[in-house]
């Protein structure tokens, strides 16, 4: 049944946004950037990627984005979090 839903605008940028917040953590552009990331949050490193291209997240590594310092709410909405 996934497989014949299209994806929806807001879930592709959530995945985005997940993936810029990752980045904005561990600089994925630098050498061995998205291992290290994909290991800190318990990961693969194609998980990363479908991010990149708008595949948002399981909820189980947005707690684990929250952890590493990232703006779940920012992921989530858009919006950043005022808080910190």
């Amino acid at each position: 049944v996934e497989k014949l839903m299209p994806k929806r605008k807001a879930d592709i940028e959530v995945g985005k946004r997940a993936f810029e917040e990752l980045d904005r953590i561990f600089n994925l552009s630098k050498y061995g950037g998205i291992i290290k990331a994909a290991k800190s949050i318990g990961c693969d490193k194609k998980s990363i990627y479908g991010w990149e291209n708008g595949v948002a997240p399981e909820t189980i590594y947005l707690i684990r984005l929250h952890y590493l310092g990232a703006d779940v709410i920012y992921i989530m909405t858009g919006v950043r979090n005022r808080d910190g």
